[in-house]
């Protein structure tokens, strides 16, 4: 699909990928009605928090995979560096993410999963907002102090949402 548009969306490849799509998710429906151990118990989505919490944890994906690839493109072809130089300008996004892994385990126990989520969502947020603003001028430290606070924000809520999850599923899903 990321060939869409180079290629045109009713190219050859790109219908193929539609076709692929459709088939692959067409052939998971068929298998899991069929089968007497299922890939997941689908019956878990009827619980608000586990549906909410793969809500937000498909929402916090994309927008963080997606910010790593937006991010090196800009960095390369808006700010023209080569491809090593737009990945150590990513460096923040490295160490900041596991260090905000660390805080969670820290003040997990003191904050539910989610307040923490209330909290660092939108801070998270906000500095992706202000990562909008730079721009092929922006001072590279504006970038790299957003990126690290999102970063932060993003190392707090991948457990959060994941402890968030595992708890909605209840212990004989876990």
């Amino acid at each position: 699909l990321i060939e869409g548009p180079p290629l045109g969306w009713a190219a050859g490849p790109t219908l193929v990928s539609y076709v692929v799509m459709v088939v692959a998710a067409g052939s998971l429906v068929a298998r899991e009605r069929r089968a007497a151990n299922l890939v997941m118990p689908w019956t878990l989505f009827r619980r608000p928090g586990f549906t909410g919490a793969n809500l937000v944890g498909f929402l916090f994906n994309f927008a963080l995979y997606g910010s790593i690839f937006m991010l090196s493109l800009f960095l390369q072809n808006g700010r023209g560096a080569s491809p090593l130089a737009a990945g150590l300008e990513l460096v923040p996004m490295t160490i900041w993410f596991p260090l905000g892994n660390l805080v969670y385990s820290r003040i997990s126990a003191h904050h539910t999963n989610g307040s923490l989520l209330t909290v660092c969502m939108p801070l998270a947020g906000l500095a992706s907002l202000t990562m909008i603003t730079v721009t092929t001028t922006t001072p590279y430290w504006v970038l790299a102090i957003a990126v690290a606070v999102a970063s932060i924000g993003a190392g707090i809520i991948s457990p959060g949402m994941t402890a968030a999850l595992v708890d909605s599923a209840g212990a004989e899903h876990a």
